[in-house]
């Protein structure tokens, strides 16, 4: 039984580092729909992992096949790497020690 991840490059890259098959959600995004069906019909994947900008893109749908299907199990985990903000390290400090680098 094969599990897969469908998610973002870094997520990806990760997932290839242990072994472990995955698809880049912008190399399928155009027909994603059509794409996810096929896979979902494949008996040797028991296991979709998508990251969560994958779910919200496509919630309503995945949801409808979680509700209707038993196989393959479909999860969500949040993205591996999260982008920082412009201000992030600024406000990290400002937050623990209450000190504004900015002004």
């Amino acid at each position: 039984m094969k599990l897969l991840l469908i998610g973002d490059d870094e997520s990806t890259i990760l997932f290839h580092l242990v072994g472990l098959d995955s698809i880049i959600y912008d190399d399928i995004k155009e027909n994603f729909e059509e794409e996810f069906s096929s896979l979902i019909e494949d008996p040797e994947i028991g296991f979709i992992i998508l990251t969560e900008s994958v779910l919200m893109r496509h919630k309503k749908f995945i949801l409808n096949i979680k509700m209707t299907r038993r196989r393959p199990i479909i999860v969500e985990i949040p993205q591996m790497i999260q982008k920082f903000q412009e201000n992030y390290v600024n406000e990290t400090i400002k937050q623990f020690i209450g000190i504004n680098l900015e002004e």
